[in-house]
């Protein structure tokens, strides 16, 4: 149970025994009075009482409020006979229990819950899990939430839910049978930023960082993508779940300072430096460790990557939007692949690029999945369709494509990295371009944590105590 619903659970108990010393001065009594305090009371215990039994169930605590509920409506009663006293007496016994059971029950820990929607960019937070999932005093729950293709008109399309996809590996919580409204969590962890601001999928509206705020202190938002470190672009921070957000993680101090630029051109009072936490990105933790990891690598790739180079081919979003020549290009190097010997590709398109296609360029997707069964039925790369590029990393012996945060990812797992040319679409030997360099890395005057995730998850704690403290 989180510490905030607990935390006003004994306030309600502490104020019950309160109500309790006051009634019980001798008489006289204003009856009216005293019936309308006990229908306050009444009303406050049914209240909590509901919201702990939707989110927790707790069948022996909510049969105790069901009794002093009881006993409530019997002492408006019996104010001026003989059984007040024994009513009164019974009430605090009642309420004896009541603290005993709470305690039993609800002992005081954290609860955070990961509201992950994309298996592909469960990386963004699954290292603050682990942390938080390893820590005695917390209690730590993954509850994949479902989302919706858009339509050209932006209306909702089709529904989608990965869960399934994580619960391959860690235990998750199904959407419909986590009730944030009545669990109230200390920490809710999102990483989609854009609640309805989003023209290619949307999270079911249940989730909008603009609704989730109103549960918790601690809405927590873990950018599903990592950049260079030096910048934030404008439409990346003037989100929905930034502006909603308590507490927002950037990778550096210069991520850090776009944050606070471009909320302030949005209005002079969104002053959100406060909200900031500069450790990194979780995706960092996993990218480091992915060549030594245990990840099994597909068995039906293996074939295809005997004795050959092999290529991470990643196309993005933005370059589709950006580039008319983009389907040029594709095909210029599904074409380079197909007649070479020396190299393997692994193409990884983002997850969200067809449903792009259709949504924003409509009139090239048709062409677009012409491509893809090309490359499909020739069978001499590798489709990844895989929840996450970590696979693709693991087997890779360099990145080729887009600019995108999995070139960080690459990056941090010691592959070399080129970017996709788009003024030269003939270019067969694009392999032996010069290798770019990235302009800034993480350096010796930021150096990352040997573990990231487990850093911010005591940053946040700290944070949200102190919270939790200053509104109880």
């Amino acid at each position: 149970m989180s510490r905030i619903l607990r935390k006003r659970a004994l306030e309600l108990h502490n104020m019950l025994g309160q109500m309790y010393e006051n009634i019980s001065v001798p008489e006289p009594l204003d009856q009216d009075a005293v019936t309308n305090a006990f229908e306050q009371i009444q009303s406050m215990v049914i209240e909590l009482g509901s919201g702990i039994e939707a989110g927790y169930g707790h069948a022996d605590l909510i049969t105790d409020y069901e009794a002093y509920c009881e006993n409530v409506y019997q002492i408006t009663q019996h104010l001026y006979d003989g059984g007040l006293r024994l009513l009164l007496s019974e009430q605090k016994k009642l309420l004896e229990k009541m603290n005993k059971d709470l305690d039993a029950v609800l002992p005081d820990r954290f609860e955070a819950v990961f509201f992950p929607y994309k298996s592909a960019m469960w990386d963004s937070m699954e290292s603050i899990y682990l942390a938080a999932e390893a820590d005695d005093e917390t209690d730590a729950f993954i509850v994949p939430i479902p989302y919706f293709d858009r339509n050209p008109d932006k209306s909702f399309g089709q529904m989608h839910y990965e869960g399934d996809e994580i619960a391959r590996n860690y235990k998750v919580i199904r959407y419909d049978n986590y009730d944030v409204e009545h669990r109230m969590p200390d920490f809710i962890f999102i990483h989609n930023p854009y609640d309805d601001g989003n023209y290619v999928t949307s999270v079911h509206p249940d989730y909008y960082a603009k609704r989730l705020r109103n549960f918790t202190l601690g809405l927590v938002y873990a950018p599903y993508f990592v950049q260079n470190g030096m910048y934030r672009s404008v439409n990346t921070v003037q989100t929905s779940g930034v502006v909603y957000s308590n507490y927002i993680l950037a990778q550096t101090e210069m991520e850090k300072a776009d944050y606070v630029k471009y909320m302030k051109e949005l209005s002079e009072e969104l002053d959100i430096s406060d909200k900031i936490i500069t450790i990194g990105s979780p995706q960092f933790d996993k990218a480091r460790g992915i060549k030594g990891s245990k990840l099994n690598i597909p068995e039906s790739w293996l074939p295809r990557m005997d004795h050959k180079k092999v290529v991470l081919y990643n196309t993005s979003i933005g370059d589709m939007l950006y580039w008319d020549a983009y389907l040029d290009k594709l095909e210029s190097v599904f074409t380079f692949f197909e007649e070479s010997e020396e190299y393997t590709v692994i193409w990884r398109p983002h997850p969200l690029l067809e449903a792009s296609f259709q949504s924003m360029r409509p009139g090239l997707y048709k062409r677009f999945l012409g491509m893809k069964e090309r490359f499909l039925s020739i069978g001499k790369g590798i489709y990844d369709e895989m929840p996450d590029p970590y696979y693709a990393i693991k087997s890779s012996d360099l990145y080729y494509g887009d600019a995108s945060s999995v070139i960080y990812l690459c990056k941090a797992a010691g592959i070399p990295i080129i970017r996709q040319d788009f003024d030269d679409l003939e270019n067969r030997e694009l392999m032996d371009e010069k290798l770019s360099e990235v302009d800034y890395w993480y350096g010796e005057d930021h150096p990352l944590p040997d573990n990231i995730g487990l850093e911010i998850w005591k940053e946040l704690k700290k944070r949200v105590t102190a919270s939790e403290e200053a509104s109880l």
